[in-house]
């Protein structure tokens, strides 16, 4: 209407929304939660679920596109990061939460 282009994002007619989904996943979102989780231990199920919802965006995208292997591997090789990522922030929060529940050792205790 106002005779100004169109983004390469915003343009509806064009972008392969499950590839821009996995792009806008990866690029930001990732690093925003793996951040938050690391400050906010207790988030750590939502490393999970974007793990999730990537791997669903990947399904989509290899149905929509038909692939070949190299970008499957690439696709697939971040899913696996991010699931990575998932399980190690969930390791360390029971980590912190099992030496939270046991207390100090005899070893730590002060003697009188």
């Amino acid at each position: 209407r106002l005779g100004l282009p169109v983004g390469m994002l915003n343009d509806r007619d064009k972008v392969n929304r499950p590839s821009s989904q996995h792009g806008f996943i990866n690029f930001l979102v990732s690093p925003l939660i793996l951040c938050s989780v690391s400050l906010f231990p207790q988030f750590h199920p939502l490393m999970s679920e974007l793990a999730n919802n990537l791997e669903n965006w990947r399904n989509i995208w290899v149905e929509d596109t038909n692939p070949d292997s190299e970008a499957l591997t690439k696709r697939d090789e971040d899913v696996r990061r991010v699931r990575l990522q998932a399980e190690e922030m969930r390791t360390r929060v029971q980590a912190r939460s099992t030496m939270q529940s046991v207390g100090p050792t005899e070893a730590s205790k002060p003697t009188s």
